[in-house]
């Protein structure tokens, strides 16, 4: 890796139509969906830092570090220097300005903790001495965990700085010299004068598959809020599409929280096994075919909870399924509402009751009727219920769980050697990322 990293890979065809990624588009995920949509994300970024962040590449690689701001060369003359068509020019420079709807012109480089950082600077700035986390969009290159890694580092901040709801996106690259590389991903939001969020790592090595870290702590209790940590992880390398087990543990704390009717923090240990499933049509689909949970006190061990998502529950299990496969936040529709979608029929809820299957055609008494024509998705998207994609997920879903028996399940237990080893894990994801809300990002 070099410091002209971003200009040689910026002609890549797939970042010409990337779209601007969010990390709220994966938060409300869970399990497998999670690990995979992370793939996803983590990639986007990479595509969508390629043009956000090429002028000041630009600039990091053809200028000295000093005390005093340099002026940025503009869009024009950086792409110049890449060898690329007239129509990349032009949809790059649509792209970049979409990103960026506030130019500047001066930008400060310095050298930090044995990092090269640049960062954008006031217009009026003489001197360099402002930290270049206190910018809205810097960048860096340092080194990483040994001679053989460097680091490439993003930062991004939105709102006024250090205010309540302010926001920041910070994106680390690293190369190993073997060609494998990491990705790691951290949104931060300053809540309750904190600093809470999430980070996601993702390792892929030669062949192609990836190792994924899913890290959040949204902060300490207040009000009705529960203070909640927790890690996602998977424990061997896995494909987007690909058999697979995936393991979280969580910490929830707080005065609203019990379990089984006894106030208490506790922990929540989650197993999932993912399987694939040939259709009728020759398609292989992957879904969550066993979900084992456990949720334990913190004060006693034998207040515990137990519950799945099977085959042997289907009416749950479609809808865990379905649900996480289309990132649906807020209202999770039920069987009977899935089954309505794949038919391409009137989507009917009942506010407050799930239904199962052999209900579909009563209503219950008390429940107020309203019938759907779009749900939420993805970073509070509206999606038709009509939209060929969520038709098609449903139909195979349910194609797949009607095909399945009580005992097709992939199965997995977590007992509790399984819950010990779990929680040796979070342990040390708590150790590895607690500096994870640093607005230093260079580090």
């Amino acid at each position: 890796m070099n410091q002209s990293l971003l200009s040689a890979a910026v002609v890549t065809a797939g970042l010409l139509v990337s779209a601007q990624a969010s990390a709220n588009d994966i938060s409300s995920l869970q399990g497998y969906y999670k690990s995979k949509a992370s793939i996803k994300y983590t990639q986007q970024k990479v595509e969508q830092n390629k043009i956000d962040f090429v002028v000041l590449d630009y600039a990091l690689k053809n200028s000295a570090a000093s005390n005093t701001p340099v002026t940025l060369p503009s869009l024009e003359t950086v792409l110049a220097s890449l060898t690329v068509s007239d129509e990349q020019k032009q949809q790059m420079t649509a792209l970049y300005n979409s990103l960026n709807p506030e130019q500047a012109s001066k930008a400060c480089i310095v050298e930090k903790d044995s990092a090269k950082i640049i960062y954008l600077a006031d217009d009026e700035a003489s001197n360099c001495d402002a930290l270049p986390q206190q910018s809205f969009k810097a960048m860096s290159l340092g080194p990483g965990r040994s001679s053989r890694y460097e680091v490439l580092s993003f930062f991004r901040a939105y709102g006024e700085a250090q205010s309540e709801g302010s926001q920041y996106y910070i994106e680390k690259l690293e190369k190993d010299s073997d060609g494998s590389l990491a990705i790691q991903s951290t949104f931060l939001l300053r809540q309750n004068n904190e600093l809470i969020g999430d980070v996601t790592r993702v390792d892929r090595n030669n062949s192609g598959s990836y190792l994924i870290e899913n890290y959040a702590d949204y902060g300490k209790p207040a009000g009705d809020k529960i203070g909640y940590r927790s890690f996602q992880w998977t424990p061997a390398p896995i494909r987007e599409n690909s058999a697979a087990i995936i393991n979280s543990f969580a910490y929830l704390y707080g005065d609203q929280l019990s379990l089984n009717n006894k106030a208490t923090p506790y922990y929540w240990a989650i197993k999932e096994s993912v399987t694939g499933h040939t259709l009728r049509s020759g398609k292989q689909v992957y879904l969550s075919q066993h979900v084992e949970r456990r949720q334990v006190s913190t004060q006693d061990a034998n207040n515990f909870v137990k519950d799945n998502y099977s085959a042997a529950s289907r009416s749950d299990w479609l809808a865990y399924n379905f649900n996480n496969a289309n990132n649906l936040n807020g209202l999770s529709p039920d069987e009977c509402m899935i089954y309505s979608i794949r038919n391409n029929e009137p989507v009917v809820r009942f506010k407050g009751y799930n239904r199962s299957l052999s209900d579909c055609n009563t209503e219950p008494e008390g429940y107020e009727k309203e019938t759907l024509s779009e749900l939420t998705s993805d970073n509070n998207q509206k999606i038709a219920t009509t939209n060929s994609e969520l038709v098609n997920s449903a139909a195979n879903l349910i194609e797949v769980v009607e095909a399945s028996s009580d005992t097709a399940n992939s199965k997995i237990e977590i007992t509790q050697q399984a819950y010990d080893a779990m929680k040796i894990q979070y342990d040390r994801a708590v150790t590895e990322y607690q500096n994870f809300t640093s607005l230093e990002f260079w580090k």
